[in-house]
């Protein structure tokens, strides 16, 4: 176990903006109130301990830990030897993709893409509209591509809580953050997407595993490291998944070495555990959220609340006459006013010691044109603040789930666009989770681009194999 000391130091040398302002006692009042997005090594070595009995709880899958650790029933990644053509169709978070890919012993030698927008109404209007919706788009990039004729598998990544029976078999549990669609809680989306192909199209294109989105970047992330064992998405929600070995499951039937669980962490910090964390503002964020009190841990690292957590703080100086004169523009006072993107930017600026990105943000897209050199200085230092406390709550994860895996060499793939376009966050995890394993794995992070589509792709070639065998 790292000393405390370590840990301080490791999250001193990422401080990087100072805060400064004209007035020091308006400066001693903002560093009070933000005080509570400091974490402390104390708050994070007591939240790992209940985030670790939680992991061994939950491979006991008898109710009484947060995590679903669910089967994904993948026991494999690929061997280099699959060949042949496979769909994967990728619904998670705001995005949706239809993918061709083209395997060759193990390497994707052709890939077509085509990515669609699903409307609000299509979100959350019947269930059965959301699947047609799908079909509708498959059908139609299969004529484009010129195998509607053909007999094609998919690999069909669904990036919602479920209950997994089986690689081509899955019940959703719960929808969270932007889909709340009637009449699909409870049922098999596997059947659900079979059926709406078949009623709106002549394709045949049978659904062969169902996955969420971080077991398809986990095989992603194999064919770009084989030490791959872990992955991570980072995007608009947040979750990981991870090669757990079957000896440790209790009551598992069956001659497997390992198979690849998805912890669905995003409940962890529901009902008042980890408490220890939370802030006012991150208890205002949930409450206002389309999902208030689950999901409450994806709340704390999900891109899709990152923004509106800063918001939530800017709102609160505001009132408080310490930032903006005490005034409010109307695109703050919009609750999507403050984009997740617009921290990226401003930790840009804190890498550069400039206030450009900062500036601009504030005047052009906040509408605060009378913002000061202080207001500045203070966004700059709310930034830094949410973005190191993020890191290190997603690294008191992983290092927690590396630390049961016991090896000596450990590459992480990930997707998402936090991970994806944050400057800073590859160099925060590194080092905090190197930092809290006390440095007994090597680790490695790397971009796993498009994960979940390519990687459901992959998934589809190793259920086919799989098939084959049983």
């Amino acid at each position: 176990m790292p000393e405390l000391i370590d840990v301080e130091k490791a999250i001193k040398r990422h401080k990087l903006t100072q805060l400064k302002l004209s007035d020091p006692e308006k400066e001693n009042k903002v560093r009070d109130i933000l005080s509570c997005l400091d974490l402390t090594p104390d708050q994070i070595f007591a939240v790992a301990k209940i985030f670790s009995d939680f992991l061994v709880k939950g491979l006991r899958y008898d109710g009484t830990s947060p995590f679903n650790m669910q089967n994904t029933f993948v026991f494999q990644g690929l061997k280099g030897n699959e060949s042949g053509t496979y769909f994967a169709l990728d619904l998670g978070g705001t995005n949706f993709r239809v993918l061709l890919v083209e395997l060759k012993n193990g390497q994707i030698v052709r890939e077509e893409v085509s990515n669609y927008d699903v409307p609000d109404h299509i979100r959350v209007g019947p269930g059965v509209d959301l699947f047609e919706f799908l079909a509708k788009n498959l059908a139609e990039f299969a004529k484009k591509h010129g195998v509607d004729k053909e007999k094609i598998p998919l690999g069909f990544t669904f990036s919602f809580p479920t209950v997994q029976s089986a690689l081509d078999s899955s019940c959703l549990q719960t929808w969270i953050g932007l889909y709340n669609a009637s009449g699909v809680v409870g049922q098999d989306v596997v059947k659900m997407l079979n059926e709406a192909i078949r009623k709106v199209s002549d394709l045949d294109v049978p659904v062969v595993a169902v996955l969420n989105d971080t077991a398809g970047v986990l095989i992603r992330g194999s064919l770009i490291d084989s030490d791959t064992a872990i992955s991570l998405i980072l995007g608009t929600g947040s979750n990981a998944c991870y090669f757990e070995k079957t000896e440790c499951i209790p009551n598992w039937k069956g001659e497997e070495k390992e198979v690849i669980l998805n912890i669905e962490w995003g409940p962890f910090s529901d009902n008042g555990r980890a408490d220890i964390v939370k802030t006012k503002y991150d208890h205002l964020v949930d409450k206002e959220s389309l999902h208030p009190n689950v999901f409450s841990f994806e709340k704390l690292v999900g891109g899709e609340f990152f923004g509106k957590l800063v918001r939530a703080v800017l709102l609160d100086l505001a009132n408080q006459g310490l930032v903006f004169d005490g005034r409010i523009s109307e695109n703050l006072e919009n609750s999507e006013g403050f984009q997740s993107s617009y921290i990226s930017e401003i930790e840009e600026d804190n890498l550069q010691n400039c206030t450009k990105n900062t500036k601009r943000i504030l005047v052009n897209e906040l509408g605060i044109d009378w913002c000061s050199e202080d207001d500045i200085m203070v966004l700059k230092y709310i930034c830094e603040l949410v973005s190191i406390r993020m890191s290190l709550l997603i690294s008191m994860g992983l290092s927690e789930v590396i630390k049961r895996m016991d090896r000596k060499r450990i590459t992480i793939a990930v997707d998402g666009s936090v991970y994806k376009y944050h400057p800073r966050i590859h160099n925060y995890l590194m080092d905090f989770i190197s930092t809290l394993i006390d440095h007994k794995t090597e680790i490695k992070i790397i971009l796993a681009e498009d994960g979940s589509g390519l990687g459901a792709a992959c998934i589809a070639a190793i259920a086919c194999k799989q098939n084959k065998k049983s």
